[in-house]
């Protein structure tokens, strides 16, 4: 009964209008726009499909994984690909990367972990506003060598220590927000932003791309791709909450509850349960792994499973996880 409830309920009529749309963008694409000469209909009929879902994770008239889903099944029934090639990406081990780092990030959320990080960098250099937006953008950074989901770091670590740090000062949504919050909100988005290209993890898409280069005969690393982004990285890091205050300059500047909003928060956390140090043990040594990939030899997918069997076997992530 309890499943029941918790269960959300089926909007029907917003799933017939969002595939009436769905289907008529694919009518659209295959039927009135013209197909270019050197296309054959297959592969215009793929385009339909494409776009079709592509405009619906953005309506959302189901969930975005079950989309791709039907997506992958039309491409079959479409002609415009064998069920075999359909299927053929989810056999690539940059896809079962992404799938363990966010098995692993799940954990880093639940056991506090990623909280407690953003609220020391907070602690430590938060005695302004400026300080709070690049402690912020910093434990961003850092977690997004993990998590591989700005939505997940932001949406689940970041945006409510923000809220509460902008609440202590009367700053909300509204006429008071020009006084801490609107600078916070732009300086640590912009921040997350430049965490999701530092790292091959910072976003899910990463992988891909780097699956694509490899393709091409550019082979890349967890610490080739951080080599080639830590200095524009940081340099980056330093430069956009600085710009950021001199074009959405904050009413208050001067935040030392925030430091101390942080001590209360970690004094509250209390010491690290056992899934928090079995968590934090794992994190370091899978990026360990990550970064000396080229002389132990050992693939960073194979890194990020040996990391996820370990919160298996410890039971600090569960099979239904």
């Amino acid at each position: 009964m309890a499943l029941d409830q918790e269960r959300p309920a089926f909007n029907a009529p917003k799933v017939i209008r969002g595939f009436s749309i769905l289907i008529a963008v694919y009518l659209f694409v295959v039927y009135v726009l013209p197909r270019p000469a050197e296309v054959k209909p297959e592969g215009w009929r793929l385009t339909g499909i494409f776009i079709s879902t592509i405009v619906g994770s953005i309506m959302e008239p189901i969930p975005a994984g079950a989309l791709v889903l039907i997506a992958v099944t039309l491409t079959a029934l479409a002609g415009s690909m064998t069920i075999e090639q359909a299927l053929l990406g989810y056999a690539d081990k940059s896809v079962w990367l992404v799938i363990v780092a966010f098995l692993i990030s799940s954990a880093l959320i639940r056991t506090g972990m990623a909280r407690r990080i953003a609220l020391l960098f907070v602690r430590r250099f938060g005695k302004t506003s400026l300080g709070v937006a690049y402690a912020l953008g910093f434990s961003d950074a850092m977690m997004a060598g993990m998590i591989p989901s700005s939505a997940a770091r932001c949406g689940g670590v970041t945006l409510p220590i923000i809220r509460a740090i902008a609440e202590l000062y009367g700053s909300r949504p509204g006429e008071t927000s020009a006084l801490l919050g609107s600078f916070l909100m732009t300086g640590v988005y912009q921040a997350t932003v430049i965490g999701c290209a530092m790292f091959l993890t910072g976003q899910a898409s990463n992988p891909l791309a780097a699956n694509i280069a490899a393709q091409n005969g550019y082979p890349m690393t967890w610490a080739s791709w951080l080599q080639a982004t830590i200095v524009p990285g940081i340099a980056s890091l330093l430069l956009v909450p600085w710009v950021v205050m001199r074009i959405n300059k904050p009413g208050i500047t001067h935040t030392p509850e925030a430091a101390e909003f942080a001590s209360r928060e970690l004094k509250a956390m209390g010491p690290l349960s056992r899934d928090a140090w079995i968590t934090s043990v794992v994190f370091a040594c899978v990026c360990a792994l990550w970064i000396t990939s080229s002389w132990t030899k050992i693939d960073i997918t194979v890194s990020a499973l040996m990391g996820g069997m370990a919160l298996l076997l410890t039971g600090v992530l569960t099979w239904e996880d």
